[in-house]
């Protein structure tokens, strides 16, 4: 992910110094334009190449070649061919192929579409929602390129998207209410509520899971099961068992480190309080009552109404298996627009419960993370006070971040992860002041 988005920064980075070396325009196949290939190829755009695996029937049927999701991942055969545009000229951009933007000055809405045109034309990103609200009013909303290339599907605002890590922070508000009902003490050992999961060398609490400093792994980068899993689980209490015979990396409260494992296990709790599936369990005591209409479970299991099709590295449609082991710690699909009702819910938390979520965790020796119950607590780059969190597999992406102070909330979601690479903090900046505002 960092090489990915260096590589995105240089190549912003250098149209922004030199727009008058750049031309972005269409990849010729075999001698025949193919905007499709352009728009679904694998890699990123750099200043005067293209490098892909080109996937027309000839190269599929005559030609493999080696790919890797990751810098740290296995290489995989693939049908296809490499393949690599650079077109080098030391001629005058002419007046007639190039196109000035319009002038956005002090027009937030223009400026972050011309934001998000870009990124799109820079990173092969093939689709996204984005959307806006100021003190729980919607004042931006947009829907750009395809939910499916296939079906040449234009996103909507009813796509849904995998929202990745986010569903940690989702599934935050139903463990708060449980703790201020007093279902759930955070700070008890979490056999009172799982008695089946197994001894470890130290006691670990709801807390530690919440805060990611229980000491539980991650996945595991050299294993791709843990990352593609091929069964589906009822309930996070069966999904418990992929990691429930492993050992804890550290004693409990020690160290900082993120566990989306960690999460899975605090949706086992939820449903070992409520006695309810997580799902349903979310469904009715959150996604409800919240408005949250087009939030559901990533489940393999059946057809879901206008659910986005994601894409890999290679540009092709992937789903990267079964999520339904992750739903409270990252297998939630939603929407932008149900993001913005559920961040402006938040906002409007009880004090003491916003407290639980936002009060930074920290090591035993005293030093804060940065984390709360699954939030990010830190400052953007103009020293606004945000909660936030980001997401993405190797096929999705997402980024959703509260401003408390000024009760500003924006989520995006794409449909590859390309858009890790986003900086939603760019739009946060355009609508931070009364007078920009419609």
């Amino acid at each position: 992910r960092n090489d990915r988005k260096a590589i995105a920064d240089g190549y912003r980075e250098f149209i922004s110094k030199h727009p008058e070396k750049l031309i972005s325009d269409t990849i010729i196949v075999d001698g025949k334009i193919e905007v499709k290939q352009k728009l679904i190829g694998a890699g990123i755009d750099i200043p005067g190449t293209f490098v892909a695996i080109s996937t027309t029937e000839l190269a599929k049927e005559s030609f493999k070649s080696y790919v890797r999701e990751t810098s740290f991942g296995d290489w995989e055969k693939v049908n296809g061919i490499l393949t690599a545009t650079v077109l080098l000229s030391n001629q005058p951009v002419s007046d007639k192929i190039s196109s000035k933007k319009p002038s956005c000055e002090n027009d937030p809405v223009c400026q972050a579409n011309q934001l998000l045109e870009d990124f799109m034309n820079e990173s092969n990103l093939p689709g996204l929602q984005l959307a806006v609200s100021k003190n729980g009013k919607a004042v931006y909303a947009v829907s750009k390129g395809f939910s499916s290339f296939e079906n040449e599907t234009p996103v909507s605002d009813s796509t849904k998207f995998r929202i990745n890590s986010i569903s940690k922070s989702v599934t935050s508000l139903g463990l708060v209410k449980l703790v201020e009902s007093g279902e759930i003490n955070l700070d008890t050992n979490i056999k009172t509520y799982l008695p089946d999961f197994p001894d470890k060398k130290f006691p670990i609490t709801t807390r530690q899971l919440a805060g990611h400093i229980a000491g539980i792994r991650d996945y595991d980068e050299s294993n791709m099961k843990d990352f593609i899993q091929g069964e589906h689980y009822g309930s996070m209490i069966e999904a418990v068992s992929i990691i429930k015979d492993d050992s804890l990396l550290f004693e409990p409260g020690s160290e900082f480190h993120y566990s989306t494992f960690g999460w899975n296990l605090i949706g086992a709790v939820l449903e070992s309080v409520t006695r309810r599936n997580y799902l349903e369990f979310m469904e009715m005591e959150i996604f409800n009552p919240i408005g949250m209409t087009n939030t559901c479970g990533d489940n393999s299991m059946g057809v879901i109404p206008e659910r986005a099709t994601f894409y890999d590295s290679t540009g092709l449609a992937n789903d990267l298996g079964d999520w339904s082991y992750k739903y409270s710690g990252g297998g939630l699909l939603s929407t932008a627009s149900d993001l913005l009702r559920f961040g402006n819910a938040v906002l409007h938390l009880p004090r003491s419960q916003k407290e639980i979520l936002f009060s930074s965790m920290k090591t035993a020796d005293g030093v804060e993370t940065g984390y709360g119950l699954g939030w990010y607590i830190g400052k953007d780059k103009n020293g606004q006070t945000i909660w936030y969190h980001s997401g993405d597999s190797f096929s999705s992406s997402s980024h959703l971040v509260l401003y408390p102070d000024i009760e500003l909330v924006i989520a995006f979601l794409g449909n590859s992860q390309e858009g890790a690479a986003f900086d939603i903090q760019e739009i946060g900046s355009l609508f931070y002041k009364e007078s920009n505002l419609k």
